[in-house]
């Protein structure tokens, strides 16, 4: 997986309708957040169907308002991981592949 499918206010319903998903927030110019997109591509690419990922880009104008609306982000990245719809958890920095994956099965796949 080259590239995170991008999450804005007019796709974000389909993520939320996923069995599980998780959602990266981030800003640009955010170093964190371009070093933090190697690993959720390969958390992606080894899970493949498994869990539905996506990068929702803050900074773009009008892109994510209404997400914006409903959450209030501290820091960039934020990791939010939903089961059934609902955001089960939230991590607000970047996290290594380990944790990443750890976080994954807690709070998704069991």
């Amino acid at each position: 997986m080259n590239e995170l499918p991008i999450v804005n206010d007019d796709n974000y319903a389909d993520y939320l309708a996923a069995p599980v998903s998780v959602v990266v927030f981030s800003m640009m110019p955010c170093d964190n957040c371009e070093a933090y997109d190697p690993v959720v591509r390969q958390a992606a690419a080894s899970l493949g169907d498994r869990v539905r990922f996506g990068k929702a880009k803050v900074h773009v104008p009008g892109a994510t308002r209404n997400i914006k609306r409903q959450y209030f982000f501290e820091s960039f990245p934020t990791t939010h991981f939903y089961k059934a719809g609902k955001l089960v958890h939230s991590v607000d920095h970047k996290l290594d592949y380990g944790q990443l994956m750890a976080e994954i099965q807690s709070h998704l796949l069991t």
